[in-house]
């Protein structure tokens, strides 16, 4: 589009922002109503997105938005004003349009607005940019939650909406014509990002749970980062591959110059394209025409393997203006340094942050909200070990839903199954009675039947052991102590020897047939329940296994 033929309060507005002498902006004194006009413009566009297109043309991003950005970042106001113009400006074309226009003549306007995308991207691969932003996202996210007002919140969303829009932006592939592991605007994007600490400011997002909210917005960008990479060659990317790298390129190389030379060959040994009388006819056998009989080929052999069965046939022509776009993204490789930048980042993330942003509730409703997954099922949960002690309140609220959802039936061994972070029944009973949801052990449990005396005689051969715990029936439990006494009791079953008194047979060949951990954790079950007993007096019932990770899920 022709600069001259701006609207003329539009360009006056663009010139009352300031001008650039060298690398200092001076800014204007009306320079923040006219950002402000500026984006009141842009909300009163046409379909054909004219003042979009204008501002593209006349490079007011690149000339004017950016260098104020930089210079003034003290200025709250006009900072917050060049950040909300700059998203207007970056959204991407398909959100303009909503759709890619059937018609040439909108068609040239979604390519138009396009490519004044694509040269804001190349603006913004600056360290200098994305180190002011870092800064800003960085000095915002230090302020508590009653400290943080509104515009503040806002301001963290639009420079994260920013950084997703730039990365969006599809390459050029007119400009961008180099070899693999020559650095493109996408891998300069990325790099500057990296320089400024953006991408540490992007895990802590991921990772912290007082910033949840932003949770779906840096999915986005972390998808953008890794566009057109291949986890294969991230994943050996830095371990020793630099000389594998290029042997392989060396190999490809050859490949490519071997087939070069065999396309040659046989171009000189084809026959020429003068008619021949005398070139022959053969039958394909296994190959069928439109009848019953082989196909017959009338054409020598060394054109047999360009034979198809639209040989011959007139090909229906289609005008320019009805085809369809040809595709055309290359894959390329990124730059060395970009790719083990990535690697590293994708290394910290998925330690570090990833299950933490995927098992968030807030992520999986606005994924089924947007049509993205079918139901939060699709989302399984992580099933984590049981030696946790401390409870987080995300855990906690957790507890108190699933308590109130399966109240009524077994709710104890419901709880159990449902659970996140995967603990012990006596972890879950003593949380159930400290948030007073329950005030007795015993309404956790279903009343169950005793059986009959058939397993008189294994009690009675253990009546020695069983002595420490006058009155004991081998019931489910949930008492369990803590870690440290758990350790001790581990350390203590190599060297256990059992104790004098009746069942000591049974015993030692228990012992002998390996059982000595169980027998261990037997016994000191039995005397922690005895002296519990004497001291408060109430009966619980105790296990006759241990209550290992693989026992709990036999019992569920």
């Amino acid at each position: 589009m022709d600069l001259f033929m701006m609207n003329c309060e539009l360009l006056a507005t663009c010139s009352a922002l300031g001008y650039l002498e060298g690398d200092i902006y001076h800014r204007e004194p009306d320079c923040l109503e006219s950002v402000k006009d500026l984006i009141r413009y842009l909300r009163h566009e046409d379909e054909t997105r004219d003042v979009r297109q204008q501002l593209g043309a006349a490079q007011i991003l690149q000339n004017d938005l950016l260098p104020i950005l930089v210079q003034y970042p003290q200025d709250k106001v006009l900072f917050d004003a060049v950040i909300r113009l700059m998203v207007n400006l970056t959204q991407p074309a398909l959100l303009c349009f909503g759709k890619v226009p059937p018609d040439a003549t909108s068609r040239h306007h979604f390519l138009q607005v396009l490519s004044y995308l694509q040269a804001y991207k190349e603006a913004f691969a600056s360290e200098k940019v994305f180190v002011v932003l870092s800064e800003k996202l960085y000095d915002l996210l230090q302020l508590d939650w009653e400290q943080r007002q509104e515009e503040d919140t806002l301001l963290i969303e639009r420079i994260l909406l920013l950084v997703r829009n730039v990365l969006h932006v599809p390459p050029d592939p007119t400009e961008e014509q180099g070899v693999d592991g020559d650095a493109s605007v996408h891998d300069r994007v990325l790099w500057a990002l990296h320089i400024s600490g953006m991408d540490d400011l992007l895990k802590f997002l991921a990772s912290a749970q007082t910033e949840q909210q932003w949770a779906l917005h840096v999915l986005e960008i972390i998808s953008l980062m890794f566009r057109d990479q291949s986890p294969e060659e991230l994943a050996v990317l830095g371990q020793g591959q630099g000389a594998a790298e290029h042997g392989e390129d060396t190999r490809e190389l050859q490949t490519l110059r071997q087939r070069e030379l065999a396309e040659k060959r046989a171009r000189a040994l084809q026959r020429p394209s003068r008619h021949s009388r005398f070139g022959g006819s053969y039958v394909l056998q296994g190959l069928k025409a439109i009848g019953d009989r082989d196909v017959v080929f009338h054409k020598g052999l060394h054109n047999l393997k360009s034979y198809s069965h639209d040989l011959g046939k007139e090909l229906r022509r289609v005008p320019r203006r009805r085809q369809a776009a040809p595709e055309t993204e290359i894959p390329r490789r990124s730059a060395r340094n970009v790719r083990l930048f990535l690697r590293c980042f994708c290394q910290d993330f998925l330690e570090n942050c990833y299950n933490r942003l995927m098992l968030q509730v807030k992520v999986v409703k606005q994924l089924v909200r947007l049509g993205l997954a079918a139901s939060a099922r699709d989302f399984p949960r992580e099933r984590k070990g049981t030696r946790l002690v401390l409870w987080t309140e995300e855990q906690e609220e957790e507890l108190r839903r699933l308590f109130e959802e399966f109240q009524g039936s077994e709710v104890l061994g419901t709880i159990m199954k449902h659970l996140t972070a995967r603990r012990s029944r006596a972890r879950v009973v003593e949380k159930l009675l400290g948030l007073g949801l329950v005030s007795e052990r015993k309404e956790l449990y279903k009343k169950r039947r005793r059986k009959g005396h058939g397993a008189g005689p294994v009690w009675g051969a253990w009546g020695g052991v069983l002595d420490c715990a006058q009155g004991v029936t081998p019931q489910d439990s949930s008492a369990e102590d803590g870690d440290s006494e758990e350790e001790e009791e581990e350390d203590e079953a190599d060297h256990w020897v059992p104790e004098e008194g009746a069942g000591q047979g049974l015993a030692h060949h228990l012992h002998q047939e390996g059982l000595s951990g169980p027998l261990q954790w037997l016994e000191n079950s039995l005397r922690r329940t005895a002296g519990d007993r004497e001291e408060d007096g109430v009966s619980h019932p105790v296990p006759l296994v241990p209550l290992s990770e693989e026992n709990e899920d036999a019992m569920e």
